[in-house]
């Protein structure tokens, strides 16, 4: 609905206030909680709540089209929180080996940057491939590859970073691990995972 200005000599009327008012004034409440119990009965779609929780939660709100109070939609939300970077993985061989798995929370039609920055130590192994790809808990490869490297010495130690764009299709937790090959077995090769960073970047489709 329009915003509307008031003219002098005018009069607010419940029916006014309920139209212009109601809707129109950006509410704020101490948490989630308060807004539940506090807040409007029945929201709707485009209203706004602040929450002044002094936590990482503080901030501005709407009420989506899908019916949920979520951080403003067409917007960037920034850090996900994994809950612990994959350990080493170590002697490599021409078989996948996998690292320990991390969680994170997904919202449905949300886009992701995904980075990964891992060392590959290669010991004796000279000219081999060896490929770094993500996978979830299914064994399916969300990206394949991130990272490759060729070592063309022995005792190398090579840091690189890969990232790729993860479009979620649904509002659950996400298990992943990083897992690799590599094209020659029994090399001593070891890849160490330095950081594991996940960004929300916006919307890849509608509110969910």
């Amino acid at each position: 609905m329009p915003y509307t200005q008031v003219t002098s000599g005018g009069y607010i009327t419940s029916d006014w206030a309920n139209t212009y008012v109601n809707n129109q004034v950006v509410a704020t409440y101490s948490s989630t909680t308060d807004r539940n119990t506090n807040g409007p009965g029945t929201p709707t779609a485009g209203m706004l709540s602040v929450l002044t929780t002094n936590t990482v939660t503080e901030g501005l709100y709407e009420y989506t089209s899908a019916g949920v109070w979520r951080l403003p939609w067409n917007m960037p939300w920034g850090n996900v929180t994994i809950s612990a970077t994959p350990g080493a993985l170590p002697s490599l061989t021409t078989s996948q080996v996998n690292s320990s798995a991390f969680t994170w929370s997904a919202i449905n039609h949300r886009n992701y940057l995904v980075t990964v920055t891992a060392e590959l130590s290669n010991l004796s192994a000279v000219n081999t491939v060896t490929t770094l790809f993500v996978e979830n808990s299914a064994g399916t490869d969300i990206k394949n590859p991130l990272i490759r490297w060729t070592p063309r010495n022995a005792n190398d130690q090579i840091s690189s970073t890969g990232s790729f764009v993860y479009a979620s299709t649904a509002t659950s937790t996400q298990t992943w691990n990083l897992a690799a090959t590599t094209t020659a077995g029994s090399t001593g090769q070891t890849i160490t995972p330095y950081s594991v960073i996940i960004t929300d970047i916006g919307p890849s489709g509608a509110p969910a």
